[in-house]
Order: C-alpha cells, then sequence, then structure tokens
C-alpha cells in the first residue's frame, strides 16, 4: 500500500515539472518577444480580482506590520485591518516569498498546483499514525512541558478526531471546528519540525520528516483565520501562541514580537492578569486553565522581547495573578483544585507533578523579567547601578536553582543552561568596569563558558530543533568568552578552550540547516581565528601589556551607556583591544548588525533570491527545503 501510494506521487511530482518546464519556455519566449513597457502594462491589466485583492492586503500589511528589518511599524487605528487578516497575510507571505520569487514560472494554475500537492500529502499524513503519534508525543515533551496551555487530554481527543476535522473534503461551518483544525495542524506542524529528520523512529513507515512541518502549516494557513484570530475566546489566544512557537524556529526575525504582543494584550483584555477569587470558587478548573494560558503568554513574551530588546507589552506592576498550582492536569476535581490553591503556595511540592517544570520554567522568567526592568533599563546609566542590585539579582537566581525539581539528566542539563545563560546575561553590561580578579567577572566567564558547553549537549543529546533566541544565546556567549581573551582579563584554558569549540560547532551545524543563520558563524569563526593570531603575537607578552590606542571607541555589546560614561581615568585597554580585531575585514558593521537586529537579513530574503535562482521545480525546492528550522 504504501509503495504504491510512493509511485503515485512520484507520478505526480514527474507531471508536475515537466508541465513547469513546459511553462518556463512559454514565458521565456513571450519575454524576448515582448518590450519592457508592454510586458508592464500587460501585466497591470491582465491581474484577476483576486490577486488584486491579494495586493491590496499585502499593501495594508506593509504599513501596518515590519514585514521587513528597515520598515517602521505603523499604528493600527480603526480604519485598519483585524488582525486576523494582518497575520494571515503575513503568514501567507512567507510562502509566498519562498514559493513565488523567482523559483517558479508564474503560470496562472500553478497556486492550485501547490494546493493539490499539499491536499494529497495532509490525507497521505492522516493515515501514518505513527508518525501523527510520535509528533504528538515530541510536542508533549517539548513545549507542552513548559507551556501548557494546552490540556493534554483535549490535545489527543482532537488527535483521534483527527479524520473529521482535516479531511479535506469536510468543509467545516462551525467555528470551532475551524479553530480545532487550526490547533491539531499547529500542534503536527511543531511536533515534526521539532523532530530531527536522522531519527529512524521504530514503527514509523517513512522516516523523513523534511516536508511534513511545511504541509501541516501551510493547511493551517488554508483555513478562515478571521475565525482563528478572533478576540472572543481564550482559543484564540492559544492558536497565537501555537504561531508564535512554530515561527521561534524559523529565520523570521523580530515580527514574532508583534505577534506575542497581540496575544499579551489579548489575555489583558480577558482579565487574565488579574487574580479572581470568585471565579476560582465558581469554576476553579477554568480559572487554572486560564493562569496556565497566562503564565505561558507572558513567559514566550518575556523571552521574545528580551532577545530582542524590545519593551514588555505588561508591565509586572500590573500583575497579581498567583503562578499555577503545581497539580497534575489529569486532576479535575473542582474542590480539590480549590484546596490544592490555597496550601500549594505556601509550601514547596516535593512531588514533581506534569506542570511543576512548567511552574519552575515560569518563575526563571520572572527573574528575566526583573533583571530586564533593573539592568537594561534606559532611564538610568550602567554605572551608577549599584553592585549590590546585581548581588541581588544573583542571590534570587541561586535560590531558584537551589530548588529545581528532581529531573532527569537532559532536564537538569537544560536548568543548568538556564541558571547560567540568566548570569551571563546579567553581568554582562558591567564587564567593561570589572578587573580580572572580580568575582564577578569571573562568574560571569564561567557562565558564558558553561551555556556554550551544555548547549551542545543538549542540541546533540536531545535531537531539537534551536530556536532563534538559543542560537542568539550561544553566540552571545561564545563573544564574551572572545571579549574576555582580547581584553587579557581571561587567559586561555580548558575551560575557556572547550566553551569556544561548542559554540563553534552548534554555530556550525544551524548554519547547516538555515542559510540565514550563517552570519553568526562566519563572524564568530573569524573573531576565533584573530584571537589565535593575536595570542601568537603576545605570546611572550605580560598579560598586563601595551595598551592600543584608537581614536574612536565603539560599543560592541550594544550598550551606548558603557560608551558615554567609562572615565577618561580609567583603563580601556579592554574596549580597544577588542575594537582593533572588530575594525578588521569590515566586521564592525556586522556584529553591531547583529546586536541592533535593524539590518541582520532574518527573513532571509537576500540569500533566498540567490537560492531560489537555482531551483527550477517543485520536487527540488522540498528537497532543498527552502523552510530550514534550525
Amino acid at each position: 500500500m504504501y509503495v504504491k501510494l510512493l509511485e503515485e506521487k512520484v507520478s505526480y511530482l514527474e507531471g508536475l515539472i515537466e508541465e513547469m518546464n513546459m511553462d518556463n519556455k512559454f514565458e521565456e519566449r513571450n519575454r524576448d518577444e515582448t518590450s519592457p513597457s508592454e510586458s508592464v502594462s500587460t501585466n497591470q491589466s491582465s491581474g484577476s480580482v483576486e490577486s488584486v485583492t491579494e495586493a491590496d492586503i499585502l499593501t495594508k500589511c506593509a504599513a501596518l506590520f515590519p514585514l521587513k528589518d528597515d520598515m517602521e511599524p505603523l499604528y493600527v487605528g480603526s480604519s485598519g485591518l483585524n488582525i486576523a487578516s494582518l497575520l494571515q497575510a503575513h503568514l501567507k507571505l512567507e510562502i509566498a516569498d519562498a514559493l513565488q520569487k523567482n523559483s517558479f514560472p508564474t503560470s496562472s494554475n500553478y497556486d492550485a498546483k501547490l494546493n493539490d500537492y499539499v491536499s494529497r500529502s495532509l490525507d497521505d499524513l492522516l493515515y501514518e499514525e505513527s508518525k501523527l503519534n510520535y509528533f504528538v508525543e515530541t510536542y508533549a515533551m517539548t513545549i507542552h512541558k513548559k507551556y501548557p496551555f494546552l490540556n493534554y487530554k483535549d490535545i489527543i481527543s482532537l488527535h483521534k478526531n483527527r479524520e473529521y476535522l482535516l479531511r479535506n473534503d469536510k468543509v467545516h461551518n462551525e467555528k470551532i471546528d475551524i479553530i480545532h483544525s487550526f490547533i491539531l495542524l499547529m500542534v503536527y506542524a511543531i511536533g515534526s519540525m521539532m523532530v530531527s529528520r536522522n531519527i529512524n523512529q521504530i514503527g514509523i513507515s517513512n522516516p523523513s520528516y523534511k516536508n511534513d512541518n511545511f504541509v501541516f502549516f501551510t493547511s493551517a494557513m488554508k483555513l478562515d483565520l478571521s475565525v482563528v484570530f478572533e478576540h472572543k475566546s481564550v482559543l484564540n489566544i492559544h492558536s497565537m501562541l501555537l504561531t508564535v512557537i512554530y515561527q521561534l524556529r524559523l529565520p523570521n526575525g523580530p515580527v514574532i514580537w508583534d505577534m506575542i504582543g497581540f496575544a499579551l494584550r489579548l489575555c489583558v483584555n480577558f482579565g487574565f492578569h488579574r487574580k479572581n477569587i470568585n471565579l476560582l470558587h465558581t469554576k476553579p478548573f477554568d480559572y487554572q486553565q486560564r493562569i496556565l494560558t497566562f503564565w505561558s503568554t507572558y513567559s514566550l513574551e518575556r523571552s521574545v522581547s528580551s532577545s530582542f530588546g524590545r519593551p514588555f507589552s505588561l508591565s509586572d506592576r500590573d500583575i497579581d495573578v498567583d503562578l499555577p498550582i503545581d497539580i497534575d492536569e489529569s486532576v479535575v476535581d473542582e474542590s480539590l483544585i480549590k484546596k490544592e490553591y490555597f496550601k500549594g503556595h505556601s509550601n514547596v511540592n516535593s512531588i514533581v507533578t506534569s506542570r511543576t517544570h512548567a511552574i519552575h520554567h515560569f518563575k526563571f522568567i520572572q527573574i528575566e523579567s526583573e533583571i530586564q526592568n533593573q539592568i537594561y533599563r534606559v532611564d538610568v546609566e550602567v554605572n551608577d547601578i549599584p553592585k549590590e542590585e546585581i548581588y541581588k539579582l544573583i542571590s534570587k537566581m541561586k535560590q531558584w536553582a537551589s530548588t529545581i525539581p528532581p529531573s532527569s539528566s537532559s532536564d537538569y542539563d537544560y536548568y543548568l543552561y538556564l541558571y547560567n545563560k540568566q548570569i551571563r546575561y546579567l553581568i554582562q553590561p558591567f564587564l567593561s568596569k570589572l578587573t580580572k580578579d572580580d568575582s564577578l567577572f569571573i562568574e560571569c566567564m564561567t557562565a558564558a563558558s558553561t551555556v556554550c558547553q551544555l548547549n551542545k549537549r543538549i542540541y546533540q543529546n536531545t535531537k531539537i530543533r534551536l530556536s532563534f533566541i538559543s542560537l542568539q544565546t550561544v553566540f552571545l556567549s561564545g563573544v564574551t568568552l572572545i571579549y574576555g581573551l582580547l581584553s587579557k582579563k581571561v587567559n586561555w584554558n580548558f575551560s575557556v578552550s572547550e566553551g569556544l569549540r561548542c559554540c563553534s560547532g552548534v554555530l556550525f551545524s544551524v548554519a547547516q540547516r538555515a542559510y540565514t543563520c550563517a552570519i553568526f558563524s562566519e563572524i564568530f569563526e573569524k573573531l576565533v581565528t584573530m584571537v589565535h593570531e593575536k595570542e601568537i603575537v603576545n605570546e611572550k607578552e605580560k598579560n598586563n601589556g601595551v595598551t592600543l590606542k584608537f581614536n574612536e571607541i565603539h560599543d560592541l555589546f550594544g550598550q551606548n551607556e558603557l560608551r558615554q560614561n567609562v572615565h577618561d581615568s580609567h583603563s580601556k585597554e579592554n574596549l580597544e583591544v577588542f575594537n582593533e580585531i572588530s575594525l578588521k575585514d569590515e566586521n564592525l558593521r556586522e556584529l553591531e548588525n547583529l546586536f541592533d537586529f535593524t539590518n541582520l537579513d532574518l527573513l532571509g530574503t537576500d540569500k533566498l533570491d540567490e537560492l531560489v535562482k537555482k531551483t527550477s521545480s517543485s520536487t527540488q525546492f522540498l528537497e532543498d527545503n527552502i523552510f530550514l528550522e534550525f
């Protein structure tokens, strides 16, 4: 049966290639015979009503949404598009950019062919139960464990009902069926994206998951998103969260900040950020689900905002809702939920439940939010922040680490990774004014090396795709180690060498999967090479060697406060040596772009143009996997 399906698919694709080639020849001949002016007028006059509508949507989205890094997002007033049209146009634009920009002939029936391919593939996947089970399990173990906004029983129920929801000959008139279909497709898409391609899972007929997430995601985008992204229920928030989680592993850039902001503001509209004792007494189960939804949205929003250096959508001072109850999600007895609510926040639960890890992750995000508010604030100079504030936050992190719940080795590695990531993030703005013997400087360098080593181990052992936030974290940790070497505050040792090696390995591996991330690997390798060259030149020099002179000090860590407030009497050797290296080979411009994210081609449009020119057929497109994950 499976072989027959493969033969049919191969035959279909061969016919598609032949038609594409014929369309190519026809278009090339017409292009040669038509003058430029005639071509323009013909193209403008031949657009259908549908194409005009699509162009109108994209034009509005360009004015309302930061689709490109160099565009300013504009205010959405009363005459603006609603969120459904906004998100639908943006998400479909990703597919349009990859598929229609010089990739294939612009024949009028191409969209129909693509839709036909996606529909056929989805129908085939619906009957591969082992594969779909694996995708759901992967989602539960990776995403649901940290962000339990969906009820696992509901996911399983939708999964068992997939034929009713997702069959292509089924037309849903009920809004709830449309939303459920979207949620199930996105769970499949995220689960398949998280699965490594080289895992040969027993019981799965086809271990290649290369295009499955594309099929699921595209199928989700074909639904009526004006229903999916309405501002009417908690399910609309869940749909937005799934969309953000999916895009975290695509090189889409800061646009996800807008999307997660919509979700958090919708939580505020529904009052999820406020304590509601009355609802706890009347509907404790629903209240618990509201809390889980809010804190999942809060955590994602804080992580995305901190990574891209954007303001938070909601102040911590406006939040008084408690953390979720540490009770297993299988418990539905409302009297027990109320009982656990009043005792669960006063005592540490020694029993690990299905929500223990999520709650501990929420606590971590709360500390990260406090660091962002206290250390990375713009109304106070970095040099004016007292050390006591740093020690206070470090103490909170150590308290968090001391209460890590009993975990598997992989989970424990992840918690250690989070702890060291936070320590580096906290101390990094103060590196230039710390001496090499300062305990804070030593702790920051140790944390940076540990982040690189743990990141590589997690990446190798779990076979999980890296998100852009994780990629940025390991890159900045590696750059922190390089800064320590160039400032001559750190000597070569095993820990530093191992950290640099692991960082280089992870960045290179990610660059092989996602071409838009190659710039991270390229810049890092240049810096490492220059460090080696400088070590050879200064091999016989002491650590406090000659101070180099430069006319201008550049702030390579994106902290303008450091450049503005370094006193003349303060030794500038650390910044100067770092600048000497970075100014070579035009690295300075690239490094600055990496930190402010304004000019970085996160959407991949520049390199995408080069890649798609080499692609001549749909099968080659699917083999090259334009929608690369980390």
